[in-house]
C-alpha cells in the first residue's frame, strides 16, 4: 500500500469516529430530555376552568286549572210528527158531521147479497142484529130494516148527524162479531134530512 493510500484511509477511520461519537451523544437520554419541552410547565401554567355553579330548578308556577272540553252544539230538534189520522172517506169519521162514504168491498157484498136466496137461519139472525140496537148508545130511529139471506145480512140505517156515534157503534160491533167482514153503502138524502146508508155484513167466510 503507497503511503497516499494509508493517508486516505487514515482519514476516512478518523471521519468514522467522530459521526459515530457525535450520534451517540446526539441520541443520548440526557440530551433527549433536555430538548422536549416541560409538559408540566404547560400543565401548570394553564388557568383552572372556573368552578361549575348548581343552579336552582325554577319555582313550580301555579297549577293550571284544565280547561272543559268544549260541548257540541245542541241539535234542533226534529219536528214531532202528527199522528195519523183517519184518512177520509171512512164511516168511523165523527170529526165531522157528514153522511158516511164508501166502504169496505161494496160490490163484492152487493152482488153475493142479491143472488143469494134466505136460509133456514135467516129469520134468527135479523132478531138477532135488531137486538142489537136495543142499546142506550143507539137511537131506536137508526135503524131502518134488516134483510138477511144465507151469509149476508143487509142493515138499512137512517143516518143522521146527531145518530153518528149510533152509527159508529153498528160497524164496529158488526166488525168485532164477524171479523171485519163488512161494507157500506153511501145513500141519498131523504126529505127529513137522513141518509139511508145499507150496512153489508157476511155471515160467512
Amino acid at each position: 500500500m503507497t503511503p497516499a493510500q494509508r493517508n486516505v484511509l487514515g482519514v476516512t477511520i478518523v471521519a468514522a469516529a467522530v459521526l459515530i461519537a457525535w450520534l451517540s451523544w446526539a441520541w443520548s437520554p440526557s440530551t433527549a430530555t433536555e430538548a422536549l419541552p416541560d409538559e408540566s410547565e404547560d400543565v401548570l401554567a394553564a388557568p383552572a376552568p372556573p368552578p361549575v355553579r348548581a343552579v336552582a330548578p325554577p319555582p313550580p308556577s301555579a297549577a293550571t286549572p284544565p280547561q272543559p272540553a268544549p260541548q257540541p252544539a245542541a241539535q234542533p230538534e226534529e219536528p214531532r210528527a202528527e199522528p195519523e189520522r183517519i184518512p177520509s172517506p171512512h164511516p168511523m169519521s165523527l170529526d165531522r158531521a157528514r153522511p158516511p162514504e164508501a166502504y169496505g168491498p161494496l160490490d163484492e157484498y152487493k152482488t153475493r147479497w142479491a143472488n143469494e136466496s134466505r136460509g133456514a137461519e135467516s129469520s134468527a139472525n135479523e132478531q138477532y142484529f135488531r137486538k142489537l140496537f136495543d142499546v142506550p148508545n143507539i137511537p131506536p130511529a137508526l135503524i131502518h130494516d134488516v134483510s138477511c139471506r144465507r151469509s149476508m145480512c143487509k142493515l138499512e140505517l137512517s143516518w143522521r148527524p146527531e145518530r153518528r156515534l149510533g152509527f159508529v157503534v153498528t160497524l164496529e160491533s158488526s166488525k168485532q162479531l164477524y171479523d171485519k167482514r163488512v161494507a157500506v153503502e153511501p145513500g141519498t138524502r131523504e126529505e127529513d134530512g137522513s141518509y139511508l146508508t145499507n150496512l153489508y155484513i157476511r155471515l160467512t167466510p
